[in-house]
């Protein structure tokens, strides 16, 4: 029984879609804004923590602060419409005293990753809870995985730091076979 309890800490709720939904997010106040990404549940437990790099590598890079990435609940099951149209995907968290500009991060900081079709394109956008910093735009990629068996469904929201050769990004499970991520411009 105790163990019923416990996995119904842990049920997946789906968040109410914003209240400025189809709005640029660059033109709504920053304290409704955060009113909103506050209220989204998040799902601690199916995120990721680890020091984030600073620097560039393979010759310039070393250990940065530490954070955590949770997925926005339900998040992979975001598709098109509702990813153009506006949506928090995850919540990052500075552990750390230390800065990280590169995802908008002041020490012991949180950000969150908006996504939307703001001029015609997906776009990231990483809002600070600091109401002084200024958002931080960014690319937005999804992959497709045909190499996953047909029929393969996300079945729980899922968000971790993705590494590429030279610098890490945001990957969060969507459109319930896809992969979202930041990306480069």
């Amino acid at each position: 029984m105790a163990l019923l309890g416990a996995a119904a800490c842990y049920r997946e709720v789906k968040p109410d879609a914003p209240p400025f939904v189809g709005q640029s997010i660059d033109q709504v106040p920053r304290a409704t804004v955060l009113d909103y990404a506050r209220s989204v549940p998040y799902m601690e437990i199916s995120g990721d923590s680890q020091r984030l790099m600073i620097g560039t590598c393979p010759d310039n890079c070393r250990y940065g602060p530490r954070a955590h990435i949770d997925p926005a609940s339900r998040s992979y099951e975001l598709n098109d419409a509702a990813l153009s149209g506006g949506r928090f995907l995850a919540r990052v968290i500075n552990v750390d005293t230390i800065a990280y500009p590169k995802l908008n991060l002041g020490p012991q900081d949180t950000v969150y990753w908006w996504v939307d079709g703001t001029g015609g394109r997906p776009r990231s956008v990483l809002v600070s809870s600091r109401p002084d910093a200024p958002l931080v735009v960014m690319g937005f990629a999804r992959e497709a995985h045909p190499e996953q068996r047909k029929g393969f469904r996300w079945r729980q929201a899922q968000a971790r730091f993705g590494w590429r050769d030279t610098d890490e990004m945001l990957w969060v499970a969507c459109d319930w076979a896809e992969c979202c991520r930041t990306a480069e411009f």
